[in-house]
């Protein structure tokens, strides 16, 4: 929330006027009053969130209970029903699973392997760390995958006696969890929320697409950005290397047990099991990749296993970052009943050349969701509001809707300009790195990014059969 209360009061006084103007609004630009007033209503919500006006849980309150009373729908049931959907068990299903992961000590012992394995050096502890992350980020969303390495990452940078060797390390470190979290969300539909919501709208258009599908495009492309996040991170912010010594100090601080212990056994099977029915699920749809998800976490619940009980669970769920989504979600609906979403593939149209490669379109597609997520830093919101129009844009040029939602989703992942989303927030809270530093290392990484993502998912996706 908004610190300065004088400030944050003109934000709410702000977002309520444009709320009552788009109210007396007139139909214009080929769109029909009601669709002017979601659209301002649409504004004034995000103008609240990017300014943190009011806390992301309240905004996600007021996005469902507004939209009967500005007449955007039938009623309040009707906002609810929008609201009420599977994403909103799959995200909790994702935090669940991320808490028994650190609860029973498996996402150490993990990272512990690695550190052995490449902690040679400071770069290569740095590296250990950020694969850690990548690789977590393929089976539980990327947000708690961040959160569960960054009290660690913060250990490793207390080695530092010198502030400014702290700082200018923290800068790779801090920024470089980010960009592992991306590399391992995009390999796999439930890596983070972006690819979830995708998959589900091209299932509600006809097109589905299996856990193991989205895999064989994906994977490669996180693959591939690895070494490339790498390679800009340490070119941009080259850490301070650190006396052998405390590097060894703070691997073997990292405790774990010689043998798994009863828990982190039980969670790793679980883990094992889930990624099994997922690939199952290509053959048997009956695997659902959410519905394995949520029985996954809720086994991990089950007093029987031992691994955690509902209280601790619940201290792991981030639910205003759920209501907000699925918030987001129902807003959708709206789009869609009052006209935006047709008027936004008619400028979608208009933008994207219409019998352009396959590639360039998807460049220029890249490069507009990224430059939008400097003022919208909600990727799952974006792709809920923009997936009607791109699939409709899809279906009007003759092409497998998948070959615009695949790389839309992971366009998405790209908050990588600015700290001003959740995921960036959670690491710029360390003090180590400034706005100017990420926009420094996030422009080639975005760059590159577009055109790695636009080239290898047309790739892929031929092989696949889309």
């Amino acid at each position: 929330m908004m610190k300065n209360s004088k400030k944050s009061n003109a934000m709410l006084l702000i977002s309520v006027l444009i709320i009552v103007i788009g109210i007396f609004m007139p139909g214009m630009f080929g769109l029909s009053a009601l669709a002017m007033r979601a659209l301002f209503f649409t504004v004034a919500i995000l103008l609240l969130l990017v300014t943190e006006t009011l806390h992301i849980g309240i905004v996600a309150l007021l996005m469902v209970v507004l939209q009967p009373v500005l007449g955007l729908t039938g009623s309040f049931a009707e906002s609810v029903s929008n609201f009420n959907t599977p994403i909103f068990f799959f995200q909790i299903s994702a935090f669940v699973i991320a808490g028994a992961v650190q609860e029973s000590n498996l996402s150490k012992r993990i990272l512990k392997f690695l550190l052995l394995k490449f902690g040679k050096t400071t770069r290569g502890a740095i590296t250990a760390i950020l694969l850690a992350t990548a690789l977590l980020s393929t089976v539980i969303a990327n947000l708690p995958a961040l959160i569960l390495f960054y009290g660690i990452s913060l250990d490793f940078l207390a080695m530092f006696d010198d502030a400014e060797d702290r700082r200018q390390t923290g800068k790779s470190i801090c920024i470089g969890l980010i960009y592992a979290a991306l590399c391992g969300g995009v390999c796999t539909v439930v890596g983070n929320m972006n690819p979830m919501i995708a998959s589900a709208n091209l299932a509600a258009a006809g097109t589905s697409i299996s856990f193991l599908q989205w895999m064989i495009v994906g994977t490669p492309v996180g693959v591939l950005l690895f070494p490339l996040m790498l390679l800009i991170l340490f070119k941009t912010f080259p850490p301070v290397e650190i006396e052998a010594e405390k590097r060894e100090r703070f691997i073997q601080s990292i405790q774990v047990e010689a043998e798994m212990g009863f828990q982190e056994r039980w969670v790793t099977i679980i883990i094992i099991l889930m990624v099994i029915f997922w690939l199952l699920g290509s053959k048997f749809p009956f695997f659902n990749t959410m519905h394995v998800s949520i029985c996954g976490a809720t086994l991990m619940l089950l007093p029987c296993f031992r691994i955690m009980d509902w209280g601790t669970a619940n201290r792991y769920i981030g639910w205003a970052a759920i209501l907000l989504t699925c918030a987001f979600v129902s807003m959708a609906a709206v789009f869609t009943s009052t006209g935006l979403t047709e008027w936004i593939l008619t400028l979608m149209n208009h933008v994207l050349p219409a019998d352009a490669n396959m590639i360039l379109v998807l460049i220029v597609l890249g490069v507009i969701t990224v430059l939008t997520l400097l003022l919208i830093s909600n990727g799952p919101a974006l792709v809920t509001i923009f997936a009607p129009s791109i699939i409709g844009l899809a279906s009007a040029r003759g092409i497998n809707p998948a070959y615009l939602m695949i790389p839309l989703s992971m366009f998405m992942a790209f908050t990588v300009l600015l700290p001003i989303d959740s995921i960036s927030l959670v690491t710029y809270a360390s003090g180590t790195y400034e706005m100017k530093d990420e926009l420094k290392a996030g422009v080639p990484f975005a760059v590159c990014g577009i055109l790695l993502i636009s080239v290898v998912t047309v790739i892929m996706m031929k092989i696949v059969g889309f």
